[in-house]
């Protein structure tokens, strides 16, 4: 297997010019002409450790592709694939008899990736034996090493067009779900108007007729409850107006970035406005509310969106809760002060492992269902924490399984979060 004449410059002369799949084939082609080789061949490890290979790119007894796939064990070229450089001058057939009786000499070389592991070997086999071993050596190394690099260029070139096409399926995908959360929020809050509108208008007549003198003195008490009530509505459609402005506001920029005004709010009161948001759906089931609040918790939040998210919560735990079970609602201090908790804790149908992974994210609605044939549209818990992580705080959701209830918490800061309006 004795070079010919100036077989290097004849090799990179027949392949200049040429890069990837086209320099590889042009390669194993042309090494015969300047070789007395019967085999050469670039193969790829078909697993790992690497017991079975396949030629990428061969040239055999005149034929560019003969397929060839076969098995390390018994060949010199396992030991290439362990990383070593094997050159076998001589006798070939004899000191591997696994080996073509006509085969004698033999020259593998390592082709590694960019971690630098052994993924594929370049390889000329001949008929005749090798009398100028540091001259094929030499050749095998030079154009080995740009086999490699080629290599490593193409598997770069594959990998990049694999991310390219995902991140392509991942923008479809956002720009899918943003247009379609825009649009249903757009709708939702543009179709709320009118009744939040109807409600306030009604309830400042209430108001205005109570409010007229010469009511019997009999009907005083019936007078306070009902003006406390009517207040309570307004004071409920005024909050959902300032957030149906919100949403409108941000279906128009196509945007999911939350819009805060901070202000230092008592937490018992944020999450007492969100227990009498629920309690008569809560009563109409027979569960029970137990609360364990500190009054003295104060906290920098948005009240609205704050109440909003405990809201959620508290409507969830009514969902899969059984009938006359009970609910408990607390909130603590813990971290030396840094961190105040809400939990939301159930005795309902508990959440699996997989529940657990998905439960905050949008449209994503349980595998259990409401236990009272409620409507869930998979957005509350995603609400909850788009809010929780807006204040700089976290969302955690625990069950021990199912029909073994759920604990939700919210981890909160007791410092104002950065880069909010106040």
């Amino acid at each position: 297997m004795d070079p010919k004449r100036d077989p290097i410059h004849q090799l990179a002369a027949s392949t200049a010019g040429s890069i990837g799949n086209e320099f590889l084939a042009a390669l194993v082609r042309d090494l015969h002409d300047v070789m007395s080789v019967n085999l050469t061949m670039v193969t790829q490890a078909l697993d790992n450790p690497p017991t079975r290979v396949r030629a990428l790119y061969s040239w055999r007894d005149g034929s560019l592709g003969a397929p060839v796939e076969y098995d390390l064990e018994g060949t010199p070229c396992q030991f290439v694939y362990r990383g070593q450089s094997v050159l076998i001058p001589e006798e070939l057939a004899k000191r591997f008899p696994k080996e073509p009786a006509h085969r004698r000499s033999y020259y593998g070389i390592p082709l590694r990736n960019r971690k630098l592991e052994v993924t594929g070997h370049f390889a000329v086999i001949s008929n005749l034996e090798i009398s100028q071993t540091e001259r094929v050596e030499g050749i095998v190394q030079i154009f080995g090493r740009r086999v490699e690099a080629e290599l490593q260029r193409l598997s770069d070139d594959q990998t990049r067009e694999r991310l390219i096409q995902r991140l392509e399926q991942q923008h479809h995908s956002a720009r899918q779900r943003s247009e379609f959360m825009s649009k249903v929020l757009g709708m939702v809050a543009h179709d709320l108007r009118n009744p939040l509108a109807n409600v306030v208008s009604r309830s400042e007549l209430i108001q205005a007729i109570l409010e007229k003198p010469g009511l019997p003195e009999e009907k005083a008490a019936l007078q306070t409850q009902i003006f406390e009530s009517t207040s309570a509505i307004i004071r409920s459609s005024d909050r959902m107006e300032r957030m149906i402005a919100d949403l409108i506001d941000a279906a128009r920029k196509e945007t999911a970035e939350i819009r805060l005004t901070i202000s230092t709010v008592p937490l018992s009161r944020a999450v007492n406005y969100a227990l009498n948001l629920h309690t008569q759906a809560a009563g109409k089931k027979g569960i029970t509310i137990e609360t364990s609040l500190d009054g003295s918790l104060n906290i920098p939040a948005d009240e609205d969106r704050l109440i909003e998210a405990v809201g959620n919560l508290i409507s969830n735990a009514i969902k899969y809760s059984p009938q006359g079970s009970r609910i408990k609602v607390s909130t603590s201090n813990i971290q030396d002060g840094k961190t105040i908790e809400i939990r939301v804790a159930d005795e309902g149908l508990g959440m699996t492992d997989h529940d657990i992974g998905a439960a905050f994210n949008a449209f994503r609605t349980l595998s259990a269902k409401p236990t009272d044939g409620e409507s869930s549209t998979g957005l509350g818990l995603a609400i909850v924490k788009t809010i929780t992580e807006a204040h700089g705080g976290e969302a955690i959701a625990q069950s021990a399984g199912r029909n073994r209830g759920t604990t939700m918490t919210l981890r909160l800061p007791t410092q104002t979060p950065a880069n909010k309006n106040c």
